[in-house]
């Protein structure tokens, strides 16, 4: 005999919240469904739009119970706080994806950094699921969970800084947890990792950065001038892409480095107005005259969709450009196109970095590059006394004018480096 199907019948919705009720056939006895969707605890929330439906017995709470729960989530939601599920007065119940979202949501951060810390938050709760599936609540939490979590990710030769950036926003979440329930939630201990390995700069030499702009301007126009800017005028990758009409000032000489509706500055010393040398200024002079698709928001450089470049687009596009293989030799492109083995396998985030190399070279002073690159200084005087205006930076635009000098040092080293031929 087939066991009968379970039935509901509407009871009332309050706020956001649908009240059933219903009677089990199997054990005769009556309960409450209470049916929602998630509501977003912060921009970004994974959670946000996940169904949720609890059951409760009618012998553990009364309608009138049942209720003031509707009242409290709807509450909530309105709060903007999303749902934080029950829990006692210390704190235990509190799942471990709940903690990372509350804690997340308290953090005083863009909405983009949120969203990017709960999605490698939200790897260590698939982790944990697969791994230690006891471990479900804050009060369960031990050290050795994260540290066997930290030899995982160290297992799959991630570098150093990835597993840092992973670990972050759990520690965070942690020590919230601790801080608010020090009763039930451990203190976070230190989380050991690797070493980090020993850092070099990674940059091209002029005379390298000289073939991939000219390569780029040939077989990316697309991307040329946002190489050109972050090679000649030290802007970071995502700085390149947000620069707007509005920004240039082509009479001037200047382009600004400011908050626009789709990018927001590193820090507060990213925000900055800066000269740039003749070549940029005649990059970017052809590119203003040459635009045909104008986003509302004003981006010079576009996709060809037309839409603003974001993160995700410009890494597939270089990492498409620098992994083009020929076919008869297996080699990529733009080394045998260029001839240059150093663009095999180059970081495009790592152009500023040749920037502030060339610029050293040619005797740019180390305050002056700081302010130009949108560097925050680092002792009292820089940081409350001295001021260094527009004109003072003219001197790393004027010194960049002579780049071209480094690719011609460069060429001579090239050349004494080489064995002499013997004459027969």
């Amino acid at each position: 005999m087939s066991a009968e199907k379970e039935t509901t019948t509407l009871v009332e919705k309050i706020g956001i919240v649908t009240i059933r009720s219903g009677v089990s056939p199997q054990k005769s006895k009556g309960f409450w469904v209470l049916e929602y969707r998630c509501p977003a605890a912060y921009p970004g929330d994974p959670n946000r739009g996940r169904r949720i439906r609890r059951r409760i017995d009618h012998e553990a709470m009364s309608l009138a119970d049942v209720r003031k729960t509707a009242d409290h989530l709807t509450a909530q939601a309105y709060q903007g706080k999303g749902y934080l599920p029950e829990r006692d007065e210390k704190g235990k119940g509190t799942t471990i994806q709940d903690g990372i979202i509350e804690a997340l949501r308290l953090t005083n951060t863009l909405p983009e950094v949120r969203k990017e810390r709960a999605r490698l938050a939200l790897r260590f709760v698939e982790w944990l699921a697969v791994n230690y599936p006891q471990v479900q609540t804050w009060d369960q939490m031990r050290p050795a969970v994260l540290q066997d979590y930290v030899l995982h990710l160290e297992s799959n030769k991630l570098a150093f800084d990835t597993v840092r950036l992973a670990i972050a926003p759990i520690k965070l979440a942690w020590r919230h947890m601790a801080d608010n329930f020090p009763d039930t939630v451990r203190p976070l201990p230190r989380i050991r990792q690797k070493p980090a390995p020993k850092r070099e700069i990674d940059c091209l030499d002029a005379d390298d950065v000289a073939a991939l702009l000219e390569w780029l301007k040939k077989h990316a126009p697309d991307i040329w001038p946002l190489a050109m800017l972050q090679t000649l005028a030290g802007l970071r990758m995502l700085e390149t892409a947000a620069l707007r009409r509005q920004d240039v000032n082509l009479k001037q000489g200047t382009i600004r480095i400011t908050n626009t509706p789709n990018h927001s500055v590193k820090t507060a010393t990213s925000d900055r107005l800066i000269p740039i040398c003749k070549e940029v200024r005649s990059c970017l002079k052809s590119e203003l005259a040459n635009q045909k698709v104008f986003p509302k928001t004003g981006e010079i450089f576009t996709n060809t969709k037309g839409n603003p470049w974001t993160k995700n687009a410009l890494g597939w596009k270089w990492n498409r450009l620098r992994s083009k293989l020929d076919k008869k030799s297996g080699k990529p492109m733009i080394v045998l196109q260029t001839g240059r083995a150093a663009l095999a396998d180059f970081q495009p985030h790592r152009l500023r970095a040749s920037f502030a190399t060339m610029a050293g070279r040619l005797g740019v002073a180390d305050r002056l590059l700081q302010a130009y690159m949108g560097h925050a200084p680092v002792d009292v005087l820089g940081a409350h006394y001295r001021k260094i205006g527009l004109e003072d930076l003219k001197a790393v635009s004027q010194k960049m004018d002579k780049w071209g000098n480094l690719k011609a040092v460069g060429q001579k080293r090239a050349k004494k480096a080489r064995p002499a031929s013997r004459k027969h």
